[in-house]
């Protein structure tokens, strides 16, 4: 593949292009845990960076019940909750701590273990998600798009440098990305009292 600038435009907008897994994507039947991971490594296979890799494995889904961040099955069997908190944790994932995805989703775990659950709100949540996740897709494009436009514009390396010019996109995806973590990391230490009051989740 060429390194240009029209080639990386057009990654930026492929990548842009991914959609989230709608609520109606997912069954309203219980799914043993075959049938789990299945779901995700066919929902979620534009997520992989090698096509080998796993979304979510058995160990990482019973982990993660270990974890107190996701509900025990029932019967072995995973509901369409189990399935969209199994989704908000897998993104959670790529940023925050178990320790910090505990935090946040304890309020969650606790109102089903003390049985003052409504799905409804869960759902209701996870549409939010979405339209986050939509919006921050369209975000990135436009305008990681023009900082890739800019910095190919202001640069005089030459295609036997474009190392450099690389190195430089991908510095300022980490940078950015890396802000955003840690803000969001401090926010969860900040206010810790919200995750130990009850919400409408």
């Amino acid at each position: 593949m060429d390194f240009n600038k029209e080639t990386l435009i057009g990654l930026i907008k492929e990548f842009a292009d991914l959609e989230g897994i709608e609520l109606s994507d997912i069954p309203n039947i219980d799914l043993y845990m075959d049938q789990v991971t299945t779901f995700f490594d066919d929902k979620l296979e534009n997520w992989k960076l090698e096509d080998d890799d796993k979304i979510l494995t058995k160990t990482m889904i019973n982990n993660y019940a270990k974890a107190d961040i996701l509900f025990p099955p029932i019967k072995k069997k995973y509901s369409k909750e189990h399935m969209v908190l199994l989704i908000i944790i897998y993104h959670l994932k790529q940023i925050l701590s178990l320790n910090d995805i505990h935090t946040v989703l304890s309020p969650i775990i606790q109102k089903k273990i003390q049985k003052d659950f409504d799905s409804n709100n869960l759902f209701d949540l996870y549409e939010q998600f979405l339209l986050i996740q939509n919006n921050e897709f369209k975000s990135f494009e436009e305008d990681f798009s023009k900082t890739v436009n800019e910095l190919f514009d202001k640069s005089d390396i030459d295609d036997g440098k474009n190392y450099t010019l690389l190195l430089i996109i991908i510095i300022n995806l980490v940078i950015s990305s890396n802000i955003r973590k840690v803000f969001a990391e401090k926010l969860i230490r900040k206010f810790p009292e919200i995750f130990n009051k009850k919400t409408d989740a």
